[in-house]
């Protein structure tokens, strides 16, 4: 993925998100490895478990923005799932 694609991918993940990138990461990385080419889930929730994504809108800007990242080859996308307070991809 080049770096312009995957900056603006970030930011606009922190920006809708509001995602704090060193909240306790040391002690939530201990024993924890990150390996080239295997499947990962990813869940986030929101904050105080905020329906957020009940706007048709906000759930559409989540799933694009998975797409995007498909697309920029930042993550090889096999599914995915919005629901109204997180999802899973």
């Amino acid at each position: 993925m080049n770096r312009i694609c995957r900056s603006a991918l970030q930011a606009r993940l922190l920006y809708i998100f509001r995602m704090d990138l060193n909240p306790h990461s040391r002690k939530l990385r201990v024993g924890r490895v990150s390996i080239t080419g295997q499947v990962y889930l990813v869940t986030s929730v929101t904050h105080q478990r905020f329906e957020f994504f009940r706007d048709l809108q906000a759930g559409r800007t989540v799933v694009k923005l998975f797409q995007k990242a498909h697309l920029c080859g930042a993550a090889e996308t096999l599914a995915f799932v919005v629901m109204p307070d997180h999802f899973h991809w």
